[in-house]
């Protein structure tokens, strides 16, 4: 199994300044980035620095070719030119294959240099300063293509004389370093590697979809292209990306290197709305086994000027549910998942921090997540049937207990039980000032001090606030029917219905804190309620009817024709709508989870094909159509792919039984997609000496498209080896005894 390494951004190393010679390679022609596959035996679009390149026969997967990179120097190199352009995020990948002795330095570089800008605005003449992104740990081999894989994204600035200057868009380089890039780490020999699939484009989805962000907007929480540092903010720690949890291509690995190391994103999570939360997570290390992971909600950083206002809470520990409740960390992803709501009276609108934290935080923690998102719930009232016994509600003055005792379509209700003058069972809503909404519910009592039949009952929207400036009457709204009158409550099950003007005057408008006043609110009431449901009925914004857009150009009907099958060729077709005036039709086969090239054409309209060699057998082949439009930005990306590629003549042979069952007996089976063949199918015994003592042999007539087995048995007296060979030919007398397979055989 190859090895798969990535990881982010670091900048971490000097860089000699002869390192940043001007480049004199071959323009970038029609295609902006780097894709280069070596499959052609041609030149090579790169400029060598103390180094020396060339192609090699033989690349990752059994492709036809790598390119030999042999750096002479310390800090030789090789370097690819390519168009680069701010706010773009680039996935930078290469397989790499050591020749010469494995670097005592296990770090890998993507260089890219940038061209300064100058103050009028111009690029300096040179491309001297330079992105250094670092993945670390590849286990170099001589035996084995290493795949490494990174993503960076360009903000415009690259360094230059141990500062950060402003660097321009347009011609850019980017150049590979094996370890440290000196030749001490090799013993003083060249460093010398096998570099292929040489990959540097900006990062896009298949089919044009978005990595779809979660309700609220939280965005790059499952990693799945890399990590966005648009997205996130680092505090004190480093990235790197490690393989996804629940299957998926990727997470992200945080280790801190100071105290309370985190990556950190605001998230739009209002207060009185309740949200699904949910993640994986790990241990990054050894030392990390055994640490309590929690999800930090930070208002601190933002907050302005509501005092009681919390600035920190900490997850799962004040979810409204949390499962598991506590979330211990273990070398394997494990899922949690949480309901959470803050229920306060408050103006408070920022958005919140919300990052994660293992342990105290202050003891270098090294940690993974994955598939973070955060999910606004639709109703307005959590848990409004109670089916969650008391989830989301909060007891103030009041205890309360979930009962059958039921209206009709109903399982449950909750008994209240008034303990303290004005109190209930309270949970924040989301009403906004202005809105219209409408709420119902189902209630009947049971007791209360005043004795009488029926009683008045409030829907009460709660403002108080100890800092709070306003009006009683804007601190208390108690809720009377359409025609002003209060509802009562009798001791029969009774639905109610409420609409609702958000209009009150106020000096600060604060969400309210929801809940019931059952008479003066004196009356230490008993009563059930049941079905509680506000809906939200405010008539939405007249919307803006955009003019009816241009049609998009993209690529579009990508078919393939031919059968997946060694030496017979597999051809795309695909159609231009509009102006595409570029882009590349990459011609990829899956390889251990991945794919590798086999080659490219430009994209043009032009049908692509593609003749699979027996190296391709077992794995598709997959046509990626990449469009870029003027601005040398890509389009929608479209593929197809076939069904696995299958060998043109596939002889399979095995023993069915071995020596100790009185006969050694095999079988051959042939299928056959090449032509027709004339084979001999032949097993022999040999005794301790290589003697042949006896052998037996079956014709193969295999007609083309047909699947054909045969079987042989020999007695296995006198016998040590036994051998099996197909051979061309219809008879072992009129055969070349030219053998169609490797050597199969069993020893006793």
């Amino acid at each position: 199994m190859k090895r798969i390494f990535c990881a982010a951004l670091t900048i971490a190393m000097a860089l000699p300044v002869f390192s940043a010679l001007p480049v004199s390679a071959k323009p970038y022609a029609e295609y902006p980035w780097v894709y280069e596959d070596f499959e052609k035996d041609e030149p090579i679009n790169a400029t060598a620095s103390n180094a020396s390149i060339a192609r090699a026969a033989g690349g990752v997967g059994g492709t036809q070719g790598a390119a030999r990179i042999t750096a002479t120097r310390d800090f030789g190199t090789a370097k690819f030119p390519f168009r680069i352009k701010k706010g773009t995020t680039y996935r930078l990948s290469a397989w790499v294959k050591m020749v010469g002795d494995i670097p005592s330095n296990s770090s890998f570089h993507f260089i890219i240099y940038t061209h300064q800008k100058l103050a009028d605005g111009s690029p300096a003449e040179n491309a001297s300063c330079f992105n250094d992104i670092s993945v670390s740990n590849i286990p170099y081999s001589q035996d084995e293509y290493v795949y490494i894989t990174t993503t960076f994204t360009y903000e415009g600035t690259g360094r230059l004389n141990s500062q950060t200057v402003e660097t321009c868009d347009g011609d850019a380089t980017v150049e590979m370093r094996v370890g440290n890039g000196q030749l001490v780490s090799t013993n003083g020999n060249p460093i010398d590697f096998l570099l292929d699939d040489l990959i540097v484009e900006p990062v896009t989805e298949e089919g044009g979809d978005a990595v779809v962000d979660t309700s609220i907007g939280f965005k790059n929480g499952n990693f799945e292209t890399g990590y966005d540092d648009t997205a996130w903010s680092k505090s004190s720690c480093t990235t790197e990306l490690v393989e996804g949890a629940n299957g998926t291509k990727n997470g992200v690995m945080i280790t801190s290197t100071g105290n309370y190391g985190c990556i950190k994103q605001r998230a739009p999570m209002e207060f009185n709305k309740a949200y699904r939360i949910s993640l994986y997570a790990k241990a990054g290390d050894a030392a990390t086994v055994g640490k309590e992971f929690k999800l930090i909600v930070d208002r601190k950083d933002g907050k302005t000027d509501d005092s009681i206002t919390t600035n920190y809470e900490f997850l799962p520990q004040t979810a409204i549910t949390s499962s598991p409740e506590k979330l211990v960390l273990t070398d394997e992803w494990q899922k949690i998942e949480m309901i959470y709501k803050n229920s306060l009276a408050t103006f408070e609108q920022t958005k919140p921090y919300v990052y994660p934290r293992v342990g105290s935080g202050t003891g270098l923690e090294c940690y993974c997540i994955d598939e973070l998102e955060i999910e606004e719930l639709p109703q307005m009232v959590y848990n409004g049937s109670f089916e969650n016994g008391l989830d989301g509600w909060n007891e103030d003055g009041a205890a309360a207990e979930v009962v059958s005792d039921a209206p009709e379509g109903a399982s449950q209700s909750v008994k209240i039980t008034e303990t303290a003058d004005y109190g209930g069972l309270k949970q924040g809503i989301a009403a906004k000032q202005g809105g219209k909404y409408k709420i119902t519910f189902s209630a009947k009592g049971e007791s209360w001090d005043s004795g009488s039949d029926e009683i008045e009952i409030y829907p009460l929207m709660d403002r108080f606030a100890s800092n709070s400036t306003d009006s009683y009457e804007a601190m208390y709204e108690t809720l009377t029917l359409p025609d002003g009158t209060p509802a009562m409550l009798t001791k029969e099950w009774q639905t109610y219905e409420f609409e609702y003007d958000c209009n009150i005057e106020t000096d600060s408008y604060r969400v309210p804190i929801f809940y019931f006043q059952i008479g003066d609110g004196e009356q230490h009431a008993v009563y059930h309620i049941a079905n509680i449901e506000i809906t939200d009925m405010t008539e939405p914004d007249e919307p803006d009817i955009p003019d009816e857009p241009e049609t998009a150009p993209e690529v579009r009907g990508l078919n393939i024709s031919g059968q997946p099958i060694e030496g017979f060729p597999v051809e795309l077709t695909y159609e231009i709508s509009g102006d595409i005036p570029g882009g590349l039709v990459k011609i990829m086969r899956s390889f251990e989870g991945r794919y590798i090239s086999l080659g490219s054409a430009f994209l043009d309209g032009t049908p692509v094909s593609y003749t699979p060699t027996a190296a391709d057998a077992g794995g598709t082949v997959k046509f990626i159509a990449m469009p870029i439009n003027g601005d040398e930005e890509p389009l929608t990306v479209k593929s197809a792919e076939t069904a696995a590629v299958t060998k043109a003549l596939d002889i399979a042979p095995e023993f069915v039984s071995g020596f100790g069952s009185g006969t050694v007996k095999a079988s051959v089976r042939v299928t056959n997609n090449e032509g027709d063949r004339a084979m001999t199918a032949v097993l022999a015994l040999f005794d301790e000496t290589n003697t042949m003592v006896r052998m037996t042999e079956q014709p193969i007539h295999s007609v083309y498209g047909a699947e054909d087995t045969v079987t042989l048995e020999l007695p296995e007296d006198g016998a040590q080896t036994a051998r099996v060979f197909v051979w061309e030919g219809a008879s072992a007398a009129g055969t070349t005894m030219a053998s169609l397979i490797g050597n199969i055989s069993i020893t006793k």
